[in-house]
């Protein structure tokens, strides 16, 4: 009787797969893949933040030593070299719109990065070669309009391949575009504190200022050189992604097409929003210049020792930084009630035991929704509604790239419909719309070109506006320059 329940017991044992064991399997299988793709996406995390800060670098390079400009340049220089470059990077970034990807992204970044480190080292050079202020300020706006295009080639291929790779690499792009303001406000505080130590004369604080500024330039030169390893760094992930994109490009679907009128109708409310927020941003450093009403009402000395206009860029800078960062934090969360759970449709192809994923999946979805409901009817659910929305994050194993669900309470009886990656058109924006408080979702490219297109429009006119706002400011006869 002995031999023969044993031998019913290993013919059952047999038969009967082991569904823990396989599950324990795909389990160590797939833990092994996510702390892969970990590593990797903090790696990528690192590349596009460096990358990010490499985008506004020269912008702000040109923009941040006020005290340089005003000393030996004509006075309306800021906002003519402001102008300038934008102007640049709207006119490149239309025509990428158009036709960027018939180019090849290798040679687009390395003339972008290469334009921006000749700029950055011709600028300050001209200043000792070229006496008379009026051409000098002519000539200096030359690479200030190359380094506007260059942007334009720039920013759009990198933020493109940021959101191709996945969402956290635009955040992270945008996270450096924030700190590139401090950077270069750290580089010129320092730079200046070095500099200024001693007391010297009139002519030799304008060499100093000279030397002050050189150095400045050398060092986000520097940096410019550094962006060039980082991108090395990224080509080889880059052309893995191409050559999987041609192998699935047959199962491409085709975007819906809009008309111009209808698309307008739908992205007016962010757009002025857009609008305001750009606005907003680029006027208000002209309130505060040594040459405005409200700088001389308020009785302060029209340029002081220089460090009146250091500390207004970089408080500027640093709340601007803030402000962009402030959407992202986990406040929000905690203010606003999280309207749906992000769950996975399928086990990706190397799992070793796919009904042991579906039978888990199938359990989280439905503790998901049970807690959804649960929370919908009594707050106090909160807790257990966070601690399985934690077990559904953990679902990152099982997830695959073009089967994302995301259940909310209008998406519950259709768990068929996967939701859509977001272009890079959609991320440029994100910061900013988010800024306004506003959700908007981009349903086609053509939203995002419309809205890209209003955008750079809005901001040539802004620009416009206080170019001849400052023009015809009675003030600047007044005082030409900053005297110590």
């Amino acid at each position: 009787m002995e031999l023969k329940s044993v031998l019913h017991e290993t013919r059952d044992a047999v038969q009967t797969p082991d569904t823990s064991r396989s599950f324990v399997v795909c389990e160590q299988n797939q833990d092994s893949i996510r702390m892969s793709e970990t590593l990797k996406q903090k790696k990528l995390y690192r590349i596009f933040f460096l990358l990010g800060i490499g985008a506004l670098l020269p912008f702000n390079c040109i923009i941040v030593p006020v005290d340089f400009w005003l000393m030996f340049y004509n006075p309306i220089f800021l906002s003519a070299a402001a102008l300038s470059y934008n102007a640049g990077n709207w006119i490149v970034t239309l025509y990428m719109m158009i036709n960027g990807y018939k180019h090849n992204k290798n040679t687009i970044m390395t003339t972008a990065l290469t334009t921006w480190l000749v700029s950055l080292i011709i600028i300050p050079v001209l200043h000792p070669i070229i006496q008379d202020v009026l051409l000098k300020t002519i000539i200096t706006l030359i690479p200030i309009v190359c380094c506007g295009m260059a942007n334009g080639l720039y920013f759009p291929i990198v933020l493109d391949m940021g959101c191709k790779l996945g969402p956290l690499n635009a955040q992270a792009m945008m996270a450096g575009n924030g700190i590139a303001g401090l950077v270069t406000q750290f580089l010129l505080i320092l730079i200046k504190g070095i500099v200024t130590g001693a007391k010297v004369s009139q002519d030799q604080y304008n060499k100093t200022l000279f030397y002050q500024t050189l150095i400045y330039f050398i060092l986000g030169a520097g940096y410019i050189v550094f962006c060039f390893f980082v991108w090395a760094k990224l080509k080889p992930t880059i052309n893995k992604y191409d050559m999987s994109n041609q192998n699935n490009s047959n199962e491409d679907q085709k975007e819906e097409k809009s008309s111009f009128v209808q698309v307008f109708k739908m992205i007016i409310v962010p757009s002025l929003s857009i609008f305001s927020i750009f606005a907003i941003t680029l006027a208000w450093p002209l309130l505060s210049s040594p040459r405005s009403r409200f700088f001389n009402a308020k009785r302060l000395p029209p340029c002081g020792n220089g460090w009146w206009n250091i500390s207004v860029m970089t408080t500027f800078m640093i709340f601007d930084w803030v402000g962009g960062q402030m959407p992202g934090l986990q406040v929000g969360e905690r203010l606003f009630e999280l309207e749906g759970v992000p769950c996975v449709s399928r086990c990706p192809d190397s799992c070793s035991s796919p009904s042991s994923c579906q039978a888990l999946h199938q359990y989280v979805l439905q503790a998901a929704t049970a807690a959804q409901r649960a929370r919908s009817q009594s707050r106090t659910c909160q807790v257990t509604f966070r601690s399985r929305l934690r077990a559904v994050k953990r679902l990152h194993l099982f997830r695959h790239h073009d089967e994302v669900l995301f259940l909310s309470p209008e998406n519950q009886g259709d768990k068929s419909r996967p939701t859509s990656r977001p272009s890079y058109s959609a991320a440029v924006f994100r910061r900013a719309v988010s800024q306004s408080g506003l959700q908007f979702r981009f349903r086609s490219d053509s939203e995002c070109k419309i809205l890209l297109f209003f955008v750079n429009i809005s901001t040539l006119i802004v620009k416009i506006m206080l170019l001849v706002t400052f023009k015809f400011n009675k003030q600047v006869e007044q005082i030409k320059f900053c005297k110590r």
